[in-house]
């Protein structure tokens, strides 16, 4: 079993090729009791709640698996990769083309979500704001990575700005 390469000799012509062997059956494993799965397959930036930007976000992706798993049993989602794309318009479409995939791209934070938001001074422009980006989306056919962005990076420092307590701040250090 496992990645091998094979080696092949003619005369005076060499060439070589991978070789995988794996076995016959695979067993599910023993967690599951021999029991099936099931699960989705989503793309992250198109599932959009009510509450988005514009664009799927990670409070979206949580909502999705707790309501697959609790109210329709799905035991896994499957989710496009999510590394981090360069933070500068026009930001890069397909998330098969990361700058880096140390970092999770920050197109999918909710900034809602972040404490300091409450800190935040006029949060009923930035409410409107949002609004305005889904009624976008909901009228077009691309999704505008650039706009949702735009808009959240305002917000995220804005966030940032606010004072942090001192736990805040030990786990922003860390």
């Amino acid at each position: 079993m496992g990645y091998h390469r094979l080696y092949l000799q003619a005369g005076s012509s060499e060439s070589s090729a991978p070789l995988i062997v794996v076995p016959e059956k695979l067993e599910p494993p023993p967690r599951l009791g021999g029991k099936r799965i099931w699960g989705l397959a989503v793309q992250l930036y198109s599932v959009q709640s009510k509450r988005a930007w514009g664009v799927g976000d990670l409070t979206d992706l949580t909502d999705l698996a707790v309501w697959s798993g609790a109210n329709h049993g799905a035991g896994y989602i499957l989710v496009n990769p999510m590394h981090a794309a360069a933070p500068v318009a026009p930001m890069q479409p397909s998330p098969y083309l990361p700058t880096s995939r140390r970092y999770v791209n920050p197109l999918y934070l909710r900034p809602e979500a972040i404490p300091e938001f409450a800190e935040v001074q006029r949060r009923s422009r930035i409410r409107r704001r949002r609004l305005d980006l889904q009624s976008d989306a909901r009228r077009a056919d691309l999704i505008d990575r650039d706009a949702a962005w735009q808009a959240k990076r305002d917000v995220l420092m804005s966030a940032y700005r606010v004072e942090r307590s001192v736990g805040r701040q030990l786990a922003y250090d860390a």
